[in-house]
């Protein structure tokens, strides 16, 4: 369809992305929609593609969201594209940050409806993109680490780094991206 939005999902779960795919052609049968299965392939897309929004999953096969997200904001900066966080994790302090590192939205799966995403998505598209320099400053970066996590566990072997939040709920990152959004490392 000419002149349609495009709509990139990032997401490494399948059901996820058809699940939501398949809501969002029924709500806005005018957007085209495309899929990424891994950050790489999203990123790699975004440089070919001229996408309109990308929504995207925190927890990738490949590497974190967050790596994701920082190497998209200059790109997408540039070209005015809004990027959605929409994610299985449920910690308030991981979707406050992907807002404070260039999403436009930071949203959980659990609570979200189409109708709920479609009305970010809208919302995204009419906001200005807001300029953003560096993602955060190491000290902020330690600050979140300090209220997520009650414990880190790093499995060398696997190069995965855990945290274990005072609620039990368990995040994993690769810890070159756990290091490079949590201590602001380049």
């Amino acid at each position: 369809m000419p002149n349609s939005p495009l709509i990139l999902f990032i997401d490494g779960n399948l059901s996820d992305r058809e699940y939501y795919t398949q809501c969002l052609r029924i709500s806005c049968p005018h957007f085209e929609i495309a899929h990424a299965a891994t950050g790489q392939y999203g990123l790699s897309f975004c440089e070919r593609e001229p996408v309109d929004c990308v929504v995207l999953e925190i927890d990738l096969p490949d590497m974190s969201g967050f790596e994701v997200l920082r190497r998209l904001i200059p790109h997408a900066q540039q070209h005015g594209i809004p990027v959605i966080m929409l994610t299985r994790l449920s910690n308030p302090q991981l979707l406050e940050a992907a807002v404070r590192n260039g999403a436009q939205a930071a949203l959980c799966k659990g609570g979200t409806s189409a109708e709920i995403l479609e009305k970010a998505m809208l919302k995204a598209f009419s906001t200005p993109q807001v300029n953003l320099t560096s993602h955060a400053e190491p000290e902020v970066g330690k600050d979140l680490l300090r209220q997520l996590a009650s414990e880190i566990r790093l499995d060398r072997g696997k190069g995965r780094a855990q945290l274990v939040g005072s609620n039990g709920n368990r995040e994993s990152f690769e810890v070159i991206q756990f290091f490079q959004f949590f201590m602001g490392l380049p």
